[in-house]
């Protein structure tokens, strides 16, 4: 719900030390939920390939992955509303974890996860400033031209 009131606010929050400290640890914990949430789902999809597996319990995985794909999405909803906040001054925050957004536009991680990371790049690109994205930004331009369908996920 914070997230949600500053997406919505015309006025971002004071700036301190403490501030991008707390944004800092905070983002680094939203990814840390996505790489959790994506290697659940890929257990599942593992366990529901077992032929011991039936029709009812397949079912039940089901849900619940499609349960962790609404987290997923959540999740980068929440990275959006911190960068629509605080635009360029949060580039600084997101280069913290450059690796594992270039990690999760791969040929090997789950669409969701690919979907995530395009996500929170596509509300970068919208938010911030072209000066400031091409001085600081070292976002995988190259994982982004050569991973088929990659751009279609944004739509």
């Amino acid at each position: 719900y914070p997230l949600c009131a500053l997406a919505v606010s015309d006025e971002r929050p004071v700036s301190t030390q403490s501030t991008w400290a707390m944004l800092t640890q905070l983002y680094n914990e939203l990814l840390s939920c996505l790489k959790k949430s994506a290697m659940r789902m890929d257990a599942r999809n593992v366990e529901m390939k077992q032929e011991e597996r039936d029709d009812e319990d397949i079912e039940k995985l089901v849900e619940e992955n499609d349960q962790e794909a609404l987290l997923s999405s959540h999740i980068s909803e929440a990275v959006g509303a911190l960068v629509k906040v605080y635009r360029d001054d949060f580039l600084p925050v997101l280069s913290t974890e450059y690796d594992t957004l270039n990690a999760m536009l791969s040929a090997d991680v789950l669409d969701i996860q690919r979907r995530a990371a395009l996500n929170i790049f596509s509300d970068v690109v919208k938010h911030c400033s072209n000066k400031v994205l091409q001085e600081r930004l070292d976002f995988s331009w190259d994982t982004l031209r050569t991973q088929p369908g990659t751009h279609r996920m944004c739509m």
